[in-house]
């Protein structure tokens, strides 16, 4: 979305930490959002946590641009990758940005993450 991010940048940037429950199969039970006033905001609404967990979205980031006005909201994915130390499987994660076409409910849960961007970018300043 467009928005002046002045200096409000570091408000402004949020991202969910996912609680798990499980060894092998790991499931996402419920989430944390990590940040400043923006993250602070999403985690008051319950309506948004609803949405997010029955949607399956628990890797979400808000990141704004001051550079180019905008602020992009974008689901991260958990890509596991193996190796072996001393003759041990490990499995690691790293996170790399989607590329499918979202759907309708991811859709409502990136608007409702705007109109909180957007509470903040236009409060008056004091």
């Amino acid at each position: 979305m467009r928005a002046d991010v002045g200096d409000m940048e570091e408000d402004l940037k949020a991202e969910i930490q996912p609680i798990e429950k499980g060894v092998l199969r790991k499931e996402v039970v419920d989430f944390e959002w990590k940040g400043r006033r923006l993250a602070q905001l999403l985690s008051t609404d319950s309506d948004l946590r609803k949405m997010i967990l029955e949607g399956g979205l628990p890797h979400l980031a808000v990141s704004p641009d001051k550079k180019d006005e905008c602020v992009a909201i974008r689901r991260l994915h958990q890509k596991w990758h193996g190796m072996m130390i001393n003759g041990i499987p490990v499995r690691y994660s790293l996170t790399a940005g989607g590329k499918g076409f979202p759907s309708r409910e991811a859709f409502e849960i990136y608007d409702r993450i705007a109109k909180h961007v957007r509470s903040i970018v236009n409060t008056p300043k004091t």
